[in-house]
């Protein structure tokens, strides 16, 4: 009886060991994930960062680029309305001068 209480006392002594063995195990693979992972997490932050920081650049640049396409419409549209002044007065001066010469 007592060799036999021995024996089960040393396969559960191994058995023991050998949980404790693969926990530990499970615990390095475990904290070699979290490491990489944390390291992914870096990396994905910086180039959101630098994304936000490129979208903003860009964002301005529109609203920039936008106000001079404004800028260029209200002069193009006070050029050809005077174009039109200008094209009506030569006509006048067209008329009053066969008028005149009548």
């Amino acid at each position: 009886g007592k060799e036999d209480a021995s024996d089960s006392l040393q396969d559960q002594l191994m058995a023991a060991k050998q949980e404790a063995s693969e926990a530990s195990t499970r615990i390095t693979q475990s904290m070699m994930e979290k490491r990489h992972a944390e390291d992914r997490l870096k990396t994905l932050e910086r180039e959101f960062k630098s994304s936000s920081a490129q979208y903003q650049k860009d964002q301005d640049n529109i609203g920039r680029q936008q106000a001079q396409v404004d800028k260029l419409r209200e002069e193009l549209s006070r050029m050809s309305f005077s174009e039109q002044r200008n094209g009506q007065l030569k006509e006048s001066v067209r008329s009053l001068q066969h008028e005149i010469r009548r």
